[in-house]
């Protein structure tokens, strides 16, 4: 997601294809290991890369995991919310008013 109005871009990861570490769902499949071990490593490789390339553009950058949306927060969004606002407020020269729906 970009928030051009914050200067904020939100990635929202899936655990298992950006290799969310200490997360039982980004695992290693038992097949074809190399490829998989591969692929993910240069998944998170380039989440990285683009993070700074943002981030020296003056972006802030923030990353939300799958598992804190489908399981951490399931029931209740608003604690994430309230981080992802926060952040967003840490990073802003002006107070702002943000409203979720």
């Amino acid at each position: 997601m970009v928030l051009p109005k914050y200067k904020t871009v939100i990635f929202i990861h899936g655990c298992f294809w950006h290799g969310h570490e200490d997360c039982k769902y980004a695992y290693i499949p038992k097949t074809n290991t190399k490829f998989w071990i591969d692929k993910i490593t240069s998944n998170a490789e380039r989440d990285k890369v683009n993070a700074e390339k943002l981030t020296a553009l003056g972006w802030n950058v923030l990353a939300v995991w799958e598992c804190e949306i489908r399981h951490t927060h399931k029931q209740n969004l608003t604690p994430l919310i309230d981080r992802v606002e926060a952040e967003i407020l840490v990073n802003m020269t002006k107070k702002i008013s943000m409203k979720f729906y």
